[in-house]
């Protein structure tokens, strides 16, 4: 057996042993394609009611999938009189790099200015303002970012007039 043979695995051992007697876990790594739709467990919605609207059949799983669920969510923008509806998606913990991905529905997203709060690396963030408007049915590529830990959208988008703003999938691909 080589020296370098056995010093892989008297460090390999070491490091299990420690991690094991001091409850210290790690983190495994994800691989492939995740997906949080609106209303799953890992998604919470804040505001009141009366202003949120659904829209079956519609978002990537209401209309392109199989997935649950099978509609899309939107509100009207507030202007910049700060923030009456807000969402956020809460991603699995992995510590490694994740190609960040929005859906945007081809109904109900009219905003030219979606203003997502990406936060990753334990508590940077990443501000990505992006024209819902422009784009039907798609997924738009928005970071390629550190250990994405969640994603916040809210209506507050300082635009003049009555704007859609739609809330449906985010997808991560590690």
């Amino acid at each position: 057996m080589s020296k370098k043979y056995l010093f892989v695995i008297c460090t390999a051992l070491i490091f299990s042993t420690f991690f094991s007697l001091y409850g210290a876990k790690i983190a495994k790594a994800l691989s492939g394609v995740y997906i949080y739709a609106n209303n799953g467990g890992y998604y919470r919605q804040y505001g009141p009611l009366a202003y949120w609207y659904t829209r079956n059949g519609e978002g990537y799983c209401g209309h392109l999938s199989s997935c649950s669920p099978a509609y899309m969510k939107y509100t009207y923008t507030a202007g910049c009189i700060g923030s009456t509806n807000s969402a956020v998606w809460d991603n699995i913990d992995s510590p490694q790099y994740g190609t960040h991905k929005i859906f945007v529905p081809r109904v109900n997203a009219t905003t030219r200015s979606a203003p997502y709060l990406i936060t990753y690396n334990g508590a940077s963030s990443y501000s990505r303002s992006l024209n819902q408007y422009a784009y039907s049915d798609a997924w738009i590529t928005t970071a390629r970012l550190f250990d994405i830990r969640n994603t916040w959208l809210s209506d507050n988008t300082c635009e003049a007039g009555r704007y859609q703003i739609g809330f449906d999938e985010i997808q991560i691909l590690y």
